[in-house]
């Protein structure tokens, strides 16, 4: 269809919707097109007369150029970094031939290989510079599926506590410790599985092209932080604020807050680095940092200022660390339970620590997880949960060939005549009958000789901390009792 046919009708768009022309009805002389099909009136569009001016930002106007972190291989090696980024794939291909991770075969039947991702990332020193460049080959796992590519998915990881035990014989022994870091820790390991993966596109073996990385030993990516106290204070901005003498105000009750929250994410980044803190060497952080966490959901600013209050301890105390002697040279406990003190709590705080060497190397402040009806159930509680943590302790030290055998009994010193008494009492009433399988479990572990049970006055309990804020001098005893003292 010609369009032409309907323009004597319809007038042109641009003529009908010209500001300088008023719409008019009727098509017009110049409306009709010629029979050249061209406009004979054609009009130009208004022009403003306004001179435009450039834009100005002023001279405090800065730009930041950032270079992110490449995603792809071809991103990389595009870089202003590809040198570096080339040296980093260099060693990692050095890496996995030296330890034979792979061998090239012919894909089985019925097999489908899975793909793999090259992993950029730049390690940074303190001081935000670049400390070196890191790569990583990975196997692309999210390609398997459970029940047909595998089976089970385990990651073993040692437990901090096993590394302070270990510390803690060595002061004992008078030994050297040496410490290492094995590269590559996952390629030494071993697959249950046969899994086949694609040659690396950029590492294919001439004349094999066609065949796959089968019988992959370990890949990483197959399912199957170095964080300081000053860092922390200056990442968060609390560096130069005045020092206080404890972690937790005594008088503060906190509740829950129920309006909006508060800096929701940035207190979960400081709860999330004191954890760490709290966790490696720090036990008298324990309370303080259980207890604000209860709050990561939804924090106020009466819950901000106790944990600015965490931050202004640590400044007092930045210089505090472990410190290991060769006395005494067993392992013995104390527990402890809290008072609840607010009408809005229901559960008690339990908390336990062990020493061995002089200083620390278990410790945990937690809520407990039931409702205690007395105070001598709360203690029985906080005693089950300790004994549990003796139990693995001493398991562990049996395994440890440097140690004379058999271990002794691990000792847990406990403030309550009551919980003590309860433990050793065969005897079942009504008072008692609902704690009777912690009741059995402590029982078993005194008969077996793994536990003993001792009396020790509340003011000398070095567990004292880890279930509620205390004064000055109270921290710095339970401190002292926890191997804590500085050490720059």
């Amino acid at each position: 269809m010609n369009a032409e046919f309907f323009e004597h009708i319809y007038p042109y768009k641009e003529n009908r919707y010209c500001p300088t022309r008023k719409r008019s009805l009727e098509p017009t002389q110049s409306d009709i097109p010629s029979s050249s099909g061209v406009h004979e009136n054609e009009m130009e569009p208004r022009r403003g007369s306004r001179t435009k001016i450039p834009r100005n930002f002023g001279l405090d106007f800065l730009t930041f150029l950032s270079e992110a972190e490449p995603q792809t291989y071809k991103e990389a090696m595009t870089s202003s970094e590809a040198t570096f980024w080339k040296e980093a794939i260099k060693s990692e291909m050095d890496s996995i031939l030296q330890n034979n991770t792979w061998q090239l075969v012919d894909l089985p039947p019925g097999n489908k290989p899975i793909g793999h991702k090259w992993i950029f990332k730049q390690i940074l020193k303190a001081n935000g510079s670049i400390e070196k460049y890191k790569e990583r080959l990975v196997a692309k796992g999210c390609r398997q599926k459970e029940g047909l590519d595998y089976f089970d998915t385990y990651s073993p990881v040692s437990r901090i506590s096993s590394i302070r035990i270990l510390i803690s014989i060595g002061a004992i022994q008078k030994l050297e410790i040496h410490q290492m870091d094995v590269k590559t820790t996952f390629l030494n390991g071993e697959l249950d599985e046969e899994v086949c993966m694609e040659q690396p596109e950029e590492f294919v073996v001439k004349g094999q092209e066609k065949k796959d990385l089968g019988l992959a030993d370990i890949i990483l990516g197959i399912r199957v932080q170095r964080t300081n106290q000053e860092k922390i204070l200056r990442k968060f901005g609390h560096f130069d604020d005045p020092s206080v003498v404890n972690p937790f105000d005594p008088s503060v009750h906190l509740a829950k807050n129920n309006g909006d929250a508060v800096s929701q994410l940035e207190y979960s980044q400081v709860i999330g680095s004191l954890m760490y803190m709290m966790n490696s060497t720090r036990p008298d952080l324990a309370y303080a940092v259980s207890r604000l966490s209860r709050y990561t959901s939804n924090p106020f600013d009466d819950h901000w200022k106790a944990l600015i209050r965490v931050l202004q301890f640590i400044k007092g105390t930045i210089s505090y660390g472990l410190h290991y002697t060769s006395y005494p040279p067993v392992l013995e406990g104390y527990s402890d339970v809290n008072s609840i003190s607010g009408e809005s709590e229901t559960k008690s705080t339990s908390g336990y620590v062990f020493v061995c060497g002089g200083a620390a190397v278990a410790w945990k402040s937690t809520k407990q997880t039931c409702i205690a009806r007395s105070t001598m159930e709360s203690e029985f509680i906080a005693l089950d949960k300790a004994a549990e943590e003796a139990e693995w302790l001493r398991n562990f030290m049996e395994d440890i060939p440097l140690l004379p055998k058999p271990i002794t009994a691990v000792c847990i010193h406990c403030d309550n005549m009551a919980a003590i008494a309860r433990a050793k009492n065969k005897i079942y009433n009504g008072t008692s009958r609902h704690i009777r399988r912690r009741h059995s479990t402590i029982r078993q572990l005194l008969k077996d000789g793994t536990i003993s049970l001792d009396y020790v006055k509340s003011k000398e309990n070095i567990a004292d901390p880890l279930t509620k804020g205390l004064p000055r001098e109270q921290i710095k005893y339970a401190s002292r009792g926890m191997g804590l003292m500085s050490i720059s």
